[in-house]
């Protein structure tokens, strides 16, 4: 990604430019390199809005969030995701608002907020089911059984966590399988 950044610039492409900073951004997340992620992820939002492009814009508000949340820092986090979810509604991209309302879903449940939690999580599940992402509806249902699981209302969370198995061995995920069956197993 480095190479094809250098080699990008100098194209002049802006988006393409935005588009491998998202790029490494994500791939410095993944190694856990979190400051050097949201410089990245910076410097992607800073090219999307000077460009008006919103989806990319969208994007780096929700990998920020991310970022921020695996970091610990939870207000940072809900700011961009909120940020990236007004925006995903303004332009309609119905799967930017479900990652984002998931994601938001995610923060209200580290801060123990459970009720807004569900409430964020049975939205993103809406939006999956109704375009149709089954592996992203299968994450939501797991989100919502883990929220029931700390409620200690362990039917629901096991109803939620079995339907999840359910549609990780529907589409062949084994590793959402493995998940399934650990929370199932909790």
């Amino acid at each position: 990604f480095e190479r094809a950044l250098e080699r990008v610039r100098k194209t002049g492409s802006r988006s393409g430019e935005a588009a491998i900073l998202g790029d490494l951004g994500n791939c410095h997340r993944a190694i856990a390199a979190l400051p050097k992620a949201i410089e990245y992820h910076e410097a992607a939002l800073r090219i999307h809005r000077d460009i008006g492009l919103r989806e990319g814009e969208a994007t780096a508000l929700g990998n920020l969030g991310i970022c921020y949340a695996a970091l610990g820092e939870l207000s940072k986090a809900i700011e961009h995701h909120e940020a990236a979810l007004q925006i995903a509604r303004e332009i309609g991209s119905r799967e930017e608002e479900a990652s984002n309302l998931g994601n938001l879903g995610i923060c209200y449940g580290i801060l123990r907020d459970l009720q807004r939690s569900l409430e964020h999580h049975e939205a993103a599940l809406r939006i999956h089911r109704e375009i149709g992402s089954r592996e992203a509806e299968a994450g939501d249902l797991a989100n919502l059984g883990n929220c029931y699981a700390i409620l200690d209302n362990h039917r629901m969370a096991l109803e939620y966590h079995e339907a999840a198995l359910r549609i990780h061995r529907e589409i062949g995920s084994r590793e959402g399988e493995a998940s399934d069956l650990g929370n199932i197993g909790n």
